[in-house]
């Protein structure tokens, strides 16, 4: 690639900031231009999908109804675009203050298909025409470019499905320039690369394109001074090249955004929309690109698992911590304080006290809210509440008297079966701490509630250890980002958990390994010194992850998080920034998050409030080690493997292998890693044969050294 993506980002960043920065100072003598929320913007954690604005009373829509209807309009180079007279009532008339509060984007959405109606099939008078179009100007400045693009709302796809119909303006098409760049070509390559994006063309012959466009934003780029000259010379040109880059630095540098994002937010906030679908640049069709991003339906690849739209989180801002009054503003001082305060309360209480105080509060809020708490929200917290009655009937709280969860993400059929392993091998392991299964989707659910019923295979085998308590949750949609709503619940309830991706499997069980190393302090991992923090920053860790052992960032397959006032907080922060920015990745985004050490690894819009909590790295050449990158040491030290990004194909070959290995042996009350390290020879097709497989396949990823360790981007 003759010019990368990062170091066009690199070059940006400093100098759009820089350019923001000269902005804001010219234009604060400006009178600020009115919004929906004022000057601090959408709050956090918002429902841009008005996906569950449907469960409050006194609704005025049913904004999933209308989006279905959205759905069979909208589709690639073919859709209608005609205004729906079925919900003119939601503009005009006495409900249409109460549905623009209640669904902002779908009204805005609605708003631009009315406007292209009326500036159609209607003869309105000019102060119609722009009265109507200010009002769009104004709810579109209400919200970053971002959160329009990746919402539901297919807003930008209409505004440049109708920019054909506007006449365009070559005093914008900067013919015959020829100052910092010749910018006729470059709209003429613009157009050329936006009709090959249409037309699906071959990878090839796009991205080259795509080279050349980037060549000549690098040639902005390289001076200050050229990038002042570039917008003078063609400042609708010189914002196709800023759009083309948010979509670049979305895909993987994030970072780089905010002045990229700000310039674009200036452009739809301050220039309007009429003269932006007239310039002769494809702005709006970048943006309906980036629209994709976090959807992969028509520009963009990728596993649906992994992308994540404001409609996958089922719910509302005022649900997320579950025992706390709807009327205290989520994320507000007053919210933190009692949210915090509350959680380590919790933490602390023994197994009745527990169970009466989680009701009792349960019961306050439903009073103080006047409603009843949605079911969605009430089981959340009933799985707490066996969580913690496990807890006490197995006395697995010790003298601590803390509560903990092994938590797993269940998604889809295949895995529905390795559940079923999983579990026997908690119980051979004698796991007293219960296993709480966040179930996606009904054949994941139907798993989970069949070993809640103690259906676990040799369960009922005399002189077999009891099963573990299996506790299920099942969010109603099928999306990743349910691991961090359920874990975010735990940490209010005050449970501390232990999470675990489903193709890890246990040697040992590393509760108590994780559990000393966070009493200790000991931070773990270079740069981490291996000694407790001192000072304020002292004492048991509050976070503990699993890490690359070639890089130098953490792997979220395997993490513990302590229940305490700040954790509570902290990850109802990452929780917000997680929801709120769909370009992010989860697993970035906890590195920074928790203050960890990398080189060069960032995030975009990180809070600048952000709680503090200690955090530390587990072991990851030896005991939490992960296929891909390979490990060193001796098997009698491994915890948990991970098959992490092995092919699917494989990794259910040798997971199913390894808990072959480890039934084989049930029989035998032999622990596994003891077999493991001493078995050399076995029948074929015996017991031990099936061991000796299983450490073939563990050997495979065995290094004689510990990785070489790099950086992460």
């Amino acid at each position: 690639m003759r010019t990368s993506v990062l170091l066009l980002l690199l070059v940006a960043a400093g100098a759009a900031v820089a350019a923001a920065e000269e902005e804001n100072a010219e234009e604060e003598d400006e009178v600020a231009r009115p919004t929906l929320f004022g000057e601090h913007g959408p709050p956090p954690f918002f429902d841009y999908d008005c996906d569950v604005a449907n469960t409050k009373p006194g609704r005025v829509a049913d904004w999933n109804e209308f989006y279905a209807y959205v759905q069979k309009t909208v589709s690639f180079n073919e859709a209608d675009y005609s205004f729906p007279e079925a919900y003119r009532h939601l503009l005009v008339g006495p409900l249409a203050e109460a549905a623009e509060k209640e669904c902002p984007l779908g009204v805005l959405y609605l708003r631009v298909l009315l406007f292209y109606d009326v500036y159609h099939y209607d003869s309105p008078s000019h102060d119609e025409i722009m009265g109507a179009a200010d009002y769009i100007q104004y709810l579109l400045r209400s919200f970053p470019v971002y959160a329009i693009a990746l919402s539901r709302w297919p807003i930008f796809y209409v505004f440049d499905h109708f920019a054909p119909t506007h006449r365009e303006q070559s005093q914008y098409f900067c013919d015959g320039e020829y100052g910092v760049l010749d910018w006729a070509a470059l709209r003429e390559k613009s157009n050329r690369w936006m009709d090959m994006k249409r037309s699906r063309t071959g990878p090839g012959d796009v991205d080259a394109l795509v080279h050349e466009i980037g060549d000549d934003f690098l040639t902005i780029l390289r001076r200050k001074e050229s990038q002042n000259q570039a917008q003078e010379e063609c400042e609708f040109g010189f914002y196709f090249l800023i759009a083309n880059q948010v979509v670049a630095a979305a895909g993987r540098e994030t970072h780089h955004l905010p002045p990229f994002n700000y310039i674009m937010d200036k452009i739809m906030s301050g220039i309007p929309f009429m003269r932006v679908a007239a310039c002769g640049w494809p702005i709006f069709a970048v943006l309906v690109i980036f629209s994709d991003l976090n959807k992969g339906i028509w520009f963009f690849g990728g596993d649906r698992k992994y992308l994540r739209g404001y409609s996958d989180w089922n719910l509302r801002r005022d649900e997320l911590s579950p025992l706390l009054p709807g009327g205290l503003d989520f994320l507000s001082p007053a919210w933190r304080a009692e949210a915090g305060q509350g959680a380590e309360a919790l933490a602390r209480l023994s197994g009745p006290a527990f169970q009466h105080e989680v009701r009792a509060r349960m019961h306050r809020r439903e009073e103080a809210d006047g409603e009843p708490i949605r079911p969605l929200v009430r089981e959340i917290v009933e799985a707490a509440l066996a969580v913690a009655a496990a807890t006490s009937s197995t006395s697995s709280a010790g003298a601590s008297g803390r509560r903990m969860a092994y938590v797993v993400l269940l998604y889809g059929k295949k895995w529905s079966v390795i559940l079923a392993r999983m579990a026997r091998r908690l119980r051979q392991l004698q796991v007293v701490h219960p296993l709480l299964v966040i179930a996606i989707g009904e054949e994941a659910s139907r798993a989970c509630r069949s070993l809640a019923a103690g259906h676990i295979d040799g369960g009922d085998e005399l002189g077999q250890p009891p099963a573990p308590h299996v506790v299920c949750w099942s969010p109603a949609s099928q999306s990743q980002v349910h691991r961090f709503t359920a874990i975010h619940a735990m940490l209010h309830l005050g449970v501390d958990v232990l999470y675990m991706d489903m193709d890890t499997y246990l040697l040992r069980d590393p509760a108590p390994r994780i559990l000393e190393q966070a009493a200790s302090g000991r931070r773990g991992g270079s740069p981490f010194a291996t000694q407790a923090g001192e000072g304020d920053d002292a004492g048991p860790l509050e976070a503990l992850f699993a890490r690359h052992a070639d890089a130098d960032c953490i792997n979220i397959g395997v993490f513990y998080l302590r229940a305490t006032e700040r954790t509570a907080v902290w990850m109802s922060q990452y929780l917000a920034w997680y929801h709120d920015h769909p370009f992010e990745i989860d697993q970035r985004g906890l590195h920074v998050f928790l203050g960890l050490w990398s080189k060069q690894l960032s995030i975009a819009y990180k809070p600048h409030d952000l709680v503090k909590v200690r955090a530390g790295i587990l072991e990851d050449v030896n005991e939490i080690v992960i296929g891909d990158v390979g490990w060193a040491g001796a098997l009698s030290r491994m915890f948990i493997f991970h098959w992490c990004h092995r092919p699917i194909e494989l990794k259910e070959l040798e997971l199913n292998a390894a808990y072959d290995a480890g039934d084989a042996l049930e029989a035998y009350n032999l622990p596994l890693s003891l077999a493991l390290d001493s078995n050399k020879a076995a029948l074929p097709g015996s017991a031990w044969d099936k061991v000796l497989l299983f450490r073939d396949i563990l050997g495979a990823y065995q290094k004689d050294s510990p990785p070489e360790r790099t950086f992460c981007w």
